[in-house]
């Protein structure tokens, strides 16, 4: 039997595909982008490389290439879900990641709209629909390998938790993706520090190929494959504090900084259509991860139903902020958007349930700091539903209590643990 399957396709070369893939997609498109006068990576998406002059062909063969190398990647992946117990979840995973990969080739083919050209030439048409099936089949191949890592155990679980939340920016890139087309059709400006944003966006997602690659070469030539347990927590601590951390100092900064806006009675998502938008979008993608990462610490301690709970109304909520990322609030003045409309249902989601869970986890802390908790989310509440003129100084009041809360938790799990006896 063994021997009948050493016949088959080589996992080594799909690893190797999965690591070169995104490797060297995002290391042309970061060089071409640069080196390319009148392109910014701030402001314009990647597509538009390849409508750039005579050069414009570089990306082309960039989108091809990575699609070959991920088709390969796909092709090798059932062989590691088939190790893992998982042969049909992998293969109709292997499936996805093969639409995924096949159109990148699509999209290279089929340039996207030029500057002055109706969105609905062929070419532009086929373009988005291109990148519609890049990023939605490969967010669902994720959720369905973190399906399979999940059944497997055995240490697996890490990549499983880290597949469901990979496949968030796909996901979210698809809809942006879709909700484009009507907006480009109607004279749609791109936000400034957009292309930024979807950049981080690709290569977030993209990662996800570089470590299951290199796990397909580590583990290449083993019957079974048993993965240690490794406790991360202190990593997605780190991560935690950093993330929400930068947040919160972007908030405010520009609430000092930053005389276009009120702090006390406007939003501060304002911030991320107004001259500091490349900053402030890029505190809600950094935010949003943060939290995810301390909502996968507090679940990883497993110390009750509550505090689960409580962890999952956080790992909504930082969802949620990376959402935000992309899809920007209405700008006032302005007609109401599809992008503002999702926006602000993004924030009513946040500020329900991520105070929620805040409290959830605080409960295990004490009676003292879930009492402090308790009243400051109340001045914030109270604040919010008054008709004070207040509302910007209630949102900022409530997103303060909830980064500290954080960054003080994960402190905590930074600290050496004495051994236990």
């Amino acid at each position: 039997m063994n021997t009948r399957r050493d016949k088959g396709w080589p996992p080594k070369i799909s690893g190797v595909a999965g690591m070169l893939g995104p490797i060297i997609f995002i290391g042309t498109f970061l060089l071409d982008g640069l080196l390319t006068p009148g392109y910014s990576l701030v402001d314009r998406p990647i597509s538009d490389l390849a409508l750039t002059g005579k050069y414009g062909w570089i990306q082309d063969v960039n989108f091809a290439v990575l699609g070959i190398l991920l088709i390969l990647f796909a092709v090798g992946f059932p062989r590691l879900m088939e190790k893992l117990g998982q042969r049909r979840v992998g293969f109709a995973s292997a499936i996805l990641l093969g639409i995924s990969g096949a159109a990148y080739v699509l999209v290279a083919i089929f340039p996207a709209q030029a500057v002055g050209e109706s969105p609905f030439v062929l070419h532009a048409v086929m373009h988005s629909i291109g990148f519609t099936m890049i990023f939605l089949s490969y967010g669902l191949a994720l959720l369905l390998a973190g399906v399979a890592f999940k059944r497997n155990g055995r240490g697996w679980n890490k990549f499983a938790w880290y597949s469901v939340a990979t496949a968030i920016f796909p996901i979210i890139a698809a809809l942006g993706n879709l909700s484009s087309i009507g907006a480009v059709a109607s004279g749609f400006e791109t936000v400034h520090g957009a292309g930024l944003v979807t950049e981080i966006l690709v290569i977030i997602a993209l990662s996800w190929y570089i470590v299951l690659g290199y796990t397909m070469l580590k583990e290449n030539g083993k019957e079974t494959m048993n993965v240690t347990p490794n406790n991360g927590r202190r990593v997605l601590a780190l991560l935690a504090i950093l993330g929400v951390g930068y947040f919160e100092l972007v908030i405010v900064a520009l609430s000092l900084i930053d005389t276009e806006f009120s702090p006390i009675s406007e939003a501060a998502s304002l911030y991320g259509v107004g001259r500091y938008a490349v900053e402030m979008n890029l505190g809600f993608l950094v935010g949003g991860i943060g939290m995810i990462s301390y909502a996968l610490a507090v679940h990883g301690e497993r110390t009750g139903k509550r505090s689960v709970l409580g962890a999952v109304l956080l790992f909504i909520g930082g969802l949620v902020l990376i959402m935000n990322s992309y899809f920007t609030t209405n700008v006032p003045g302005q007609p109401t958007t599809l992008h503002g409309t999702i926006h602000g249902l993004g924030g009513f989601l946040f500020f329900t349930l991520v105070p929620a869970g805040i409290l959830l986890i605080a409960r295990k802390f004490g009676r003292l700091q879930l009492s402090i908790t308790l009243v400051i989310l109340l001045i914030g509440v109270v604040l919010l539903l008054a008709n004070t003129n207040a509302a910007g100084l209630a949102e900022r009041i409530i997103l303060s209590l909830i980064f500290a809360t954080v960054i003080f938790r994960s402190l905590v799990f930074l600290r050496p643990q004495l051994p236990q006896k």
